[in-house]
């Protein structure tokens, strides 16, 4: 068995095949070729067992110089190295059976590492099946030439083979005048029929219709003495009606006495179906952006020039599909704009994704608001940008209209000769305004907010407690008492207040308006006083009073 792996690696760009070389030199035996024509050339020159090849190439294409490349080394297994823009080709080059497998640009280093090691246990599985083949027509034809002295071990040798070809994890079948002849456990589970289903039957019962003439091609080649390495991709019709995807080997071999051949084939529905979801991505993300209702605009982040552009981004700007393309991205931004060329383009190759808002020119000179969000994407061989635009001018205007509103608020809160406030269970002022700075003598809304109401609003902790008792109570009405100056003098209150709770029924803050009595609570005093003075006089008068009304 073979220890290393000759690869050729076939790209114009120097750069890229200098980088190949280093991510893959540990582990192969490397070739490298700037174009096409000298690649054929090393090919002539040397065995190799992998390709892999740049699609866009002067001269020859990538899969231009891979169908040359099959007449001088038919064996070899074919990578491509391929764009957006040319994945259906390699997809056909796949299914026609010039390429293995493809990988997009720009790709992951350990990415391709592995696909090119899956390349090369791919070739050393090929080349042992054919090897194994090879050998055991070789053992069959001594043995057909020996039967009758050597009978014991041609008995015992068939057994063998049988078992090894019972065992095997793909499926073989014989095929002789287009019936199948012979077919191992794993065929007979991948089509899921028993065996005597099939034995005898015509090949082609089990092919889908479309896949028929290019199934008979391969069958013509090998009975014809052509031994390729290449598989060919050929559907099978399941016992249920399903379609099985397959890739087939064959070679010719005796059966009987005439010429057979020999069918290897492993089921790759799941890798078929697993590349029908990637077309259908890509397919998505088209639609997607076309159809998307927000302005979508695709641009290369070399010179911010407009790729692509949906028709959301179409009418907010202002412009035709036709005459945007092209447009230098940074020809929308306003004069007013803080986000420069080159700052886009650093923070998103940094970063990935940025957001902005951003002021946008359109067409006729008019200037719109709106969030962007760049995001940095895959767009065939290149990175581009990917713009979100959202409109969001009638979003500011709402936000400056709730501004204005507010700021009327604030200017009519200030106004109000009552004291207005918002304290922390703790004890500690969040919000006061103008009036209540006043009605306390301190100098302004800072000094007050910084004071401890227990320590230095309340006279003592007790009448604390029975104000916030009173704001505890269900529909509680308006409560009157005293609280100090910053001089320390009294000013009586009278206060309408209420407790604010958070979602768990934890005291959040309190709140209420104050209004100064004090005036108010001096005279009723005096008037309670004069009251109890003339009381008093009644009472201790040593004769008889009697009160006379004016109006009788």
């Amino acid at each position: 068995m073979r220890d290393y792996f000759s690869l050729l690696i076939v790209d114009d760009e120097v750069s890229i095949l200098t980088l190949l070389s280093n991510i893959l030199g540990k582990d192969f035996r490397i070739y490298t070729a700037p174009s096409g024509e000298q690649a054929l050339a090393v090919l002539k020159k040397h065995p190799v067992e992998i390709i892999l090849t740049d699609q866009r190439m002067p001269k020859l294409t990538g899969l231009e110089f891979l169908a040359a490349a099959h007449a001088i080394q038919p064996n070899t297994v074919n990578v491509l190295l391929t764009a957006y823009d040319d994945i259906a080709a390699a997809i056909e080059a796949i299914n026609s059976g010039l390429v293995w497998r493809y990988v997009r640009k720009p790709f992951a280093t350990q990415e391709l590492l592995m696909v090119i090691r899956q390349a090369a246990e791919r070739f050393r599985l090929l080349e042992e099946n054919l090897r194994l083949t090879k050998e055991l027509i070789k053992a069959n034809n001594h043995l057909e030439k020996k039967v009758e002295l050597r009978t014991h071990d041609l008995k015992q040798s068939r057994e063998q083979y049988r078992t090894l070809v019972e065992s095997a994890l793909t499926g073989i079948a014989i095929i002789q005048d287009d019936q199948i002849e012979y077919c191992n456990t794993r065929c007979c589970k991948i089509l899921g029929y028993q065996k005597h289903h099939c034995f005898g039957m015509n090949v082609f019962n089990f092919i889908v219709d479309e896949d028929r003439d290019k199934f008979k091609k391969r069958l013509t080649e090998i009975l014809q003495g052509s031994n390729s390495l290449k598989p060919v991709e050929v559907q099978w019709l399941h016992r249920t009606g399903r379609t099985i995807v397959s890739e087939i080997l064959g070679a010719l071999i005796e059966h009987n006495g005439r010429p057979a051949v020999q069918l290897n084939f492993v089921d790759i529905t799941q890798r078929h179906h697993a590349l029908s979801a990637l077309q259908e991505s890509e397919r998505r993300f088209v639609a997607l952006f076309r159809e998307s209702l927000d302005a979508l605009v695709i641009v290369d982040p070399a010179d911010l020039k407009i790729l692509l552009a949906n028709q959301v981004a179409t009418r907010l700007l202002g412009y035709d599909e036709k005459s945007i393309a092209g447009k230098s991205f940074s020809y929308f931004f306003a004069e007013n704009s803080e986000l420069q060329y080159t700052s886009l383009i650093s923070e998103v190759m940094v970063h990935d994704s940025v957001f902005y808002e951003q002021h946008f020119l359109k067409a006729g000179g008019a200037v719109i608001a709106a969030d962007l969000t760049a995001v940095l994407l895959n767009w065939g061989e290149e990175k581009a940008i990917l713009v979100n635009i959202r409109d969001i001018s009638e979003r500011n205007e709402m936000l400056e209209a709730i501004r204005r509103s507010d700021d009327r608020y604030q200017q009519l809160v200030e106004r109000i000769p009552d004291g207005i406030y918002r304290s922390t269970p703790e004890g500690k002022f969040i919000t006061v305004n103008s009036g209540l700075v006043k009605m306390l003598g301190y100098n302004s809304c800072e000094e007050l907010l910084s004071v401890s109401i227990p320590r230095e609003i309340y006279f003592s902790h007790d009448e604390r407690e029975i104000v916030q008792a009173s704001f505890a109570q269900p529909n509680s009405e308006t409560i009157t008492f005293r609280l100090k100056k910053k001089n320390g003098a009294e000013v009586w209150v009278e206060e309408n207040g209420q407790i604010v709770y958070d979602s768990s029924g934890q005291i959040l803050y309190y709140e209420g308006v104050l209004r100064d009595v004090t005036d108010r609570k001096q005279a009723e005093d005096d008037l309670l006083a004069q009251k109890q003075f003339f009381e008093a006089l009644f009472k201790g008068a040593p004769g008889a009073i009697a009160y006379l009304s004016l109006d009788t």
